[in-house]
This record gives C-alpha cells, sequence and structure tokens, in this order.
C-alpha cells in the first residue's frame, strides 16, 4: 500500500510542478471564487488555450482534480 501512495505523491508532485497547470490553477481558482461551474472553467481554459500536462483539452474532472492538487498546497 506504501508503493501505491508514494506513486501518488510522485505524480502529484509532478504535477504541481508543471507551469501550465501552475498557470491554469490561477485561472480555476479565479473563476470558482466568481462561482463558475467545473464545465465552464474548461471550456474557457480550452478557448484561452490551455492544455492538461499531457496535451489534452481540459475537462470538468480534469478541473476538478487540478483544483483539489492545489487547493492542499
Amino acid at each position: 500500500m506504501d508503493s501505491i501512495r508514494n506513486g501518488w505523491a510522485a505524480r502529484t508532485a509532478v504535477a504541481m510542478s508543471d507551469d501550465r497547470n501552475r498557470r491554469a490553477a490561477v485561472v480555476v481558482k479565479y473563476m470558482q471564487s466568481a462561482g463558475a461551474s467545473l464545465r465552464v472553467i474548461a471550456g474557457e481554459l480550452n478557448s484561452a488555450g490551455f492544455v492538461t500536462r499531457n496535451g489534452k483539452p481540459f475537462a470538468a474532472e480534469s478541473v476538478r482534480r487540478l483544483s483539489s492538487m492545489f487547493a492542499t498546497a
């Protein structure tokens, strides 16, 4: 079980160190404070040219993950 936790921690650390994720997280935090839904935030990120760390467009679930990851930071 420790190896699973260590793997998750390593993936989270890599994701948090990604510059694109840090910039997107600022937008997510701002839009959430304004009351925007995850789906609307994903659409705005995609319209602004943001992509996930893997080069894919944002979806509501990826916004949720990004938000929760940086909320604990």
